[in-house]
């Protein structure tokens, strides 16, 4: 999931804050009706979009 870095304030200041979706995934991923979908995420490593964005590992249901 791409949530992007935030509010860049110009090339020398770098990023102000987190972004508002980067700020709250965590907590809306964790929630009751997304978590029982959710096996883990983790921050994306530099080559799959780094700081600005998760890989999320959904569950696998059976029907």
């Amino acid at each position: 999931m791409i949530t992007g870095k935030g509010k860049r304030l110009g090339v020398e200041d770098g990023w102000r804050g987190e972004g508002v979706l980067k700020e709250l995934l965590p907590a809306w991923l964790g929630s009751i009706l997304i978590s029982k979908f959710i096996l883990w995420y983790i921050s994306a490593p530099k080559d799959l979009g780094g700081y600005g964005a998760y890989i999320v590992y959904l569950k696998k249901f059976k029907e």
